[in-house]
């Protein structure tokens, strides 16, 4: 292979790399595609595709390129680690399990791998577990915001809200611009009744990805807490411009109603949620409620 083969095949990554960062996942593809042609064992692009393959949600397909990647490389860590979360977004957990104990075997201070096994270990309620993944992860790296995030988010699951606070707090120092983050801080002072701080909290999100209905959800609910229903209503129906088949905003959207006796809109909320969720219990007892007090 020429040294301009090498440049052209080196460029091409970089751009692909480039592309796939900034979201541009169908010209990174083509990017890595390109490589391939060239050179059908390119660790590297092997790797990189699969990791747009899964951002495009195509695990199966990202999961034959990890393999082709490991098949070239057994010892690429960090291809283990794409592999396992692969397997993870397929809440194939037992394998996403085994993908991260070889990527750390390979590399013990790959952040991103204890950081990954932790939030496994969460999902399967293995909370202890989790823990020390993530106190693992910052072992290795103290400043790494999103592994403070992740056991933040553990912690506030429990119950545990005022270590959960401590840890969010860490990781926006660490980096302020994580909406994730802010959100789920504005979750916590929720519920550690501090409702107005909750709001800012959701502002500065929202500041940083205005789509982040989410956000809007739990900005309605804090407004709610604070009795400021009208603005609880605005919060909810941008979450549900974005979403229409939220049927959590739904549900507060006509408990805000409710409590403003707009009736008739709140009862069309509660029928919203029994057409997305002809099961929820909750709306049926509302809905009756409502009925009985009109008639």
């Amino acid at each position: 292979m020429g040294i301009f083969d090498r440049f052209k095949k080196d460029s091409m990554l970089d751009k692909g790399y480039k592309l796939f960062i900034q979201g541009n996942h169908q010209k990174a593809l083509e990017c890595f595609n390109k490589i391939l042609e060239m050179d059908p064992d390119h660790v590297k692009a092997w790797n990189n595709k699969g990791m747009v393959l899964s951002e495009l949600k195509k695990y199966d397909e990202a999961l034959k390129c990890f393999d082709m990647t490991l098949k070239l490389d057994p010892s690429y860590s960090n291809s283990w680690l794409n592999k396992g979360k692969a397997f993870s977004k397929l809440k194939r957990f037992d394998e996403a399990l085994k993908c991260y104990d070889n990527a750390l075997k390979i590399d013990h201070d790959n952040t991103d791998a204890w950081a990954a096994k932790g939030n496994v270990f969460g999902d399967l309620k293995r909370f202890d577990e989790a823990l020390k993944c993530y106190d693992n992860a910052l072992k290795v790296d103290h400043y790494n915001y999103r592994a403070w995030n992740n056991k933040g988010n553990l912690l506030y699951h429990l119950n545990r809200y005022e270590e959960s606070l401590k840890c969010f707090e860490k990781s926006l120092k660490l980096y302020s611009g994580f909406p994730v983050c802010w959100n789920n801080k504005g979750k916590v002072l929720i519920q550690l009744n501090h409702c107005d701080e909750a709001v800012n909290c959701f502002n500065e999100a929202l500041k940083l990805d205005s789509d982040y209905y989410v956000a809007y959800f739990y900005k309605g609910f804090a407004l709610y807490g604070l009795k400021c229903y009208e603005e609880s209503i605005n919060c909810y129906e941008e979450a549900l411009k974005l979403d229409p088949e939220d049927t959590k905003s739904w549900t507060f959207k006509g408990y805000s109603l409710v409590k403003l006796n707009h009736l008739e809109e709140a009862l069309e909320c509660f029928e919203k949620v029994l057409e997305l969720d002809p099961g929820n219990e909750n709306a049926k007892a509302v809905k009756e409620e409502i009925l009985s007090s009109k008639s």
